[in-house]
């Protein structure tokens, strides 16, 4: 990992822990017309909604969290030369806001 604040790899973190959970709600849970519901092994769990959009928005949301882990899975130069190449799209691509300088 990149020398990366503590607080950013914990809500790094805790992003990819809410979200990955709601995946394995649309993947594995059993669908009907409203919506997903709890295998018979996961008691206790409420029935969930999901729209298209809403299993859109979270599978853009991952793909943003796998750029995120990409960015500390990099040497400090690695990363650093990568942004250098990627100019004005750096943030989008290879975001790390750790290095970045206050003005």
């Amino acid at each position: 990992m990149t020398h990366a604040p503590p607080s950013a790899a914990i809500d790094l973190l805790a992003d990819f822990r809410e979200k990955n959970q709601r995946r394995n709600q649309v993947l594995h849970w059993i669908w009907d017309e409203q919506g997903v519901e709890a295998p018979a092994y996961k008691t206790g769990q409420q029935k969930m909604k999901y729209t298209a959009e809403d299993v859109n928005a979270l599978a853009d949301d991952l793909i943003w969290i796998e750029t995120r882990l990409a960015s500390h899975a990099k040497s400090p130069a690695e990363l650093q030369n990568e942004r250098t190449k990627l100019g004005a799209k750096a943030d989008l691509y290879a975001p790390a806001p750790w290095l970045q300088t206050k003005s």
